[in-house]
């Protein structure tokens, strides 16, 4: 479907299917516009502007239908996505603070298992942009938190915490074994 037309379409979706498909919606939207601007063409500028903004939108009805959805194993996964997107896009945006306060919001959601066991925890540019930043603590506190509850990932989490705390980029969540 097109872009424009991807929030309507979703948003007519009952609660639970909406709160599940934006979720992943937000995620996906935030790849298409990193994936975009790699291209460096002025001709997908108005997409990646739509895609943004859905992705911004996505991200925002998650957190409003996340109340009623507590009991739901994924919900805590689609809250750390949702505040990870909106992290981003304020990082896209040039708003630092924004995006700090997003992420400290994001190891904040609920635990469930994609938070444990799932490969969503660790690699997101956001990350690296807040240490260029300069924001070295929001990072680390974060890095931190998110290895106290994921399985999979706890060892590169802290491995990249210490990796900030010596000044370097955290760029090893990015690596694989």
């Amino acid at each position: 479907m097109a872009p424009v037309d991807q929030y309507a379409v979703l948003a007519a979706l009952p609660a639970a299917e909406r709160f599940e498909a934006m979720a992943q919606a937000a995620v996906d939207s935030l790849v298409s516009v990193r994936d975009a601007a790699r291209t460096n063409d002025r001709h997908m500028a108005g997409y990646i502007e739509v895609k943004a903004d859905n992705a911004g939108r996505f991200a925002q009805e998650v957190l409003a239908l996340a109340p009623r959805f507590e009991d739901r194993p994924d919900d805590g996964l689609f809250v750390y996505q949702a505040h990870m997107t909106l992290a981003s896009l304020a990082m896209r945006d040039g708003d630092v603070g924004l995006a700090s306060e997003s992420l400290r919001n994001a190891v904040l959601a609920p635990s469930a298992e994609g938070l444990a066991y799932g490969r969503q925890v660790a690699a997101w540019g956001v990350l690296i942009e807040l240490a260029e930043a300069g924001e070295h603590d929001t990072v680390v506190d974060s890095l931190e938190a998110m290895a106290t509850r994921s399985v999979v990932d706890r060892d590169l989490l802290l491995a990249a915490a210490e990796d900030v705390r010596n000044g370097q980029s955290p760029a090893r969540l990015f690596e694989r074994v």
